[in-house]
């Protein structure tokens, strides 16, 4: 139990930093855009780990998730995220969006680095303006179950980091539903053993939260 409250502590404190990154990188963008390519790197960087930790980067490192789960909570309703905005039509029709928009945008931009800096910054600024009020209407990280880039980096680490359950110890307590960021509930998966990789965003609080301790990723 006293480890499982350090992570807990560990986690919330790297949060509280990664989500204080996300109003200055924005602001700081619109001036100067050419921050937009430390937003590209940082893209590229999760979407290779993705390939060997899953989407740890969710759970742990994203700064808008970070923010919308330590800064934004307070203001949170807590209603339950839509099944449809969890759909998985739902969330391909997302990606499909994302990509033509930020496509037709390089295309446009013509190679100018100004222009393509400014395209990085205004796809975080219009996907934080949209995450924010589903965060107070409903669960604060309900942006995070249907993210493209996250979504996409559930699909390239499909067999990474997976969260694996104890079938035989499980009591259906729901405590990680109830704990978990994006509305998932691992005890659904039991026949399966291990929970969907689109959806697990590696937190780890339903493993840090579960009093059978039927909960492990690996």
């Amino acid at each position: 139990m006293i480890e499982n409250k350090k992570e807990k502590i560990k986690r919330k404190r790297l949060q509280l930093i990664t989500g204080a990154m996300l109003p200055v990188m924005l602001v700081t963008g619109v001036f100067y855009p050419y921050l937009g390519f430390l937003v590209m790197a940082m893209m590229t960087g999760f979407l290779i780990l993705s390939l060997f930790k899953g989407r740890i980067w969710c759970g742990w490192l994203c700064p808008r998730g970070a923010f919308l789960e330590r800064y934004v909570d307070k203001l949170s309703f807590h209603n339950s995220i839509p099944l449809l905005l969890k759909s998985l039509w739902f969330r391909v029709l997302i990606i499909f969006v994302f990509m033509t928009s930020f496509i037709t945008q390089l295309i446009i931009s013509q190679g100018d680095l100004l222009k393509t800096g400014m395209i990085f910054i205004r796809l975080c600024i219009i996907t934080t303006f949209i995450a924010l009020p589903l965060a107070v209407i409903y669960k604060p990280r309900t942006w995070c179950s249907f993210c493209p880039m996250g979504t996409i980096q559930g699909i390239l680490g499909r067999t990474r980091n997976l969260l694996h359950i104890n079938n035989k110890g499980c009591k259906t307590c729901s405590i990680c539903a109830k704990v978990c960021p994006v509305a998932t509930n691992p005890s659904k998966f039991i026949a399966d053993g291990t929970v969907n990789s689109k959806l697990c965003i590696r937190c780890e609080n339903c493993v840090l939260n579960c009093p059978a301790n039927v909960l492990e990723i690996k």
